[in-house]
């Protein structure tokens, strides 16, 4: 008999045991389900997607800046070869000396310089009328007759 009394007793034992445990993990489970614990999750997930979102813009501006300094590269590599290429012609005598005839329209000793110069046309000016004709000239347009 006592074997069985302690068995039950081990049994009761085990079965308070385990509710004990059902219980502290319902409280544990009402606790964080509760709604000032999700509020709190909603809000650090609100900071999460902030910082997220503003890690993307910065990205997105770093890329677009790449670009566009990608392309001043291009441009100032351009004008760096049409310089060395002027300071290469400027090396020589033939360089030099075109350059000084065309800034500054010289010729060498036996050479003549053309000057071409454009005929200029008339200019023909409406005649200023006065307001009386000009208000009678609108007039005159808009009839459908005319």
């Amino acid at each position: 008999m006592f074997v069985i009394y302690s068995i039950i007793q081990k049994i009761i034992l085990k079965s308070i045991y385990v509710m004990k445990e059902f219980r502290q993990i319902h409280i544990i489970r009402q606790r964080i389900y509760s709604k000032p614990v999700i509020l709190l999750l909603i809000i650090f997930m609100g900071f999460v997607a902030n910082g997220t979102w503003n890690v993307f813009k910065k990205s997105h501006q770093s890329s677009q800046k790449l670009e566009v300094s990608k392309s001043e590269l291009e441009t100032l590599e351009k004008k760096k070869e049409n310089i060395t290429k002027d300071l290469d012609r400027l090396e020589t005598k033939v360089g030099i000396e075109e350059e000084i005839r065309n800034k500054f329209d010289l010729a060498k000793e036996g050479e003549m310089t053309i000057v071409i110069v454009d005929t200029e046309e008339e200019v023909v000016l409406p005649e200023e009328k006065g307001r009386f004709e000009t208000l009678w000239g609108h007039f005159k347009q808009s009839l459908p007759f005319n």
